[in-house]
């Protein structure tokens, strides 16, 4: 960016910088009035010291005269400065912003964590967490935000599960078995070897249906054969007797 022309005075103790690229309704831009010096060229007319007739010579003469004429101009507003790299006028912080950048005339704002030290305004302060924040984010002196996935329980980030009964949840969304369980359709359910016509309530737990007794040898459940039948299939089918 060509500055077309550089004027330095001072007003209300500023250095005032006139821009010929600077919008007046930009941010941190204002218009104001400046006094601008011009030269002209002007025709008059004198007598010489020639006489021509009775009287001297009237002739036409030249002369440069100086005038000055009033321009709005637009300048970086107080609290701003001019940037030429981008061409605009950005805040301006005089104690600098020492971590952060400055966003306003004299007010500087941190990235976070970090945070503005209460005693010194221009400094960012980063926060610090004992322990450090495990899948967390340290916001303040000992005080840590859980990342996404994550709730604080017992001031430590656990990450959540939806349904992890019978289970722990190893990651967000991650549910690991407990040993004796296996997982279904995404739910821990208990693991039973056999168990045919029962429910498995608990791991190696059968609970036979209604009108069936468990066989302790293969933990299935049959129906049981009438008293009078001499012998009985494990199925419930009567071979000697009146079942058949």
């Amino acid at each position: 960016m060509r500055i077309k022309f550089l004027c330095l005075f001072i007003l209300c103790s500023e250095i005032v910088i006139f821009v010929d690229g600077l919008m007046a309704n930009n941010t941190g831009v204002c218009v104001v009035p400046r006094s601008v010096q011009k030269t002209r060229t002007k025709k008059y007319k004198t007598r010489i010291n020639k006489y021509c007739g009775a009287r001297k010579c009237l002739v036409t003469k030249t002369k440069t005269e100086t005038y000055k004429v009033t321009k709005n101009e637009s300048v970086c507003c107080e609290g701003w400065k001019y940037d030429s790299n981008s061409d605009i006028c950005s805040p301006y912080c005089s104690m600098g912003c020492n971590g952060g950048r400055c966003v306003e005339p004299e007010v500087c704002q941190c990235d976070p964590p970090a945070f503005l030290d209460p005693k010194h305004k221009n400094t960012c302060v980063t926060p610090t967490c004992e322990p450090p924040c495990e899948n967390g984010i340290c916001v303040g002196f000992n005080m840590c935000t859980c990342s996404e996935g994550y709730t604080n329980m017992n001031g430590k980030c656990k990450p959540k599960c939806e349904n992890c009964a019978n289970g722990e949840c190893i990651s967000p969304d991650n549910c690991e078995c407990h040993n004796g369980y296996i997982k279904t359709d995404g739910v821990c359910n208990p693991a039973c070897v056999g168990c045919e016509n029962g429910v498995c309530t608990a791991p190696n737990t059968c609970k036979c249906n209604e009108g069936f007794i468990k066989n302790d040898t293969n933990n299935n459940c049959y129906k049981p054969c009438p008293k009078n039948c001499k012998r009985c299939d494990i199925d419930g089918i009567c071979q000697d007797g009146l079942c058949e």
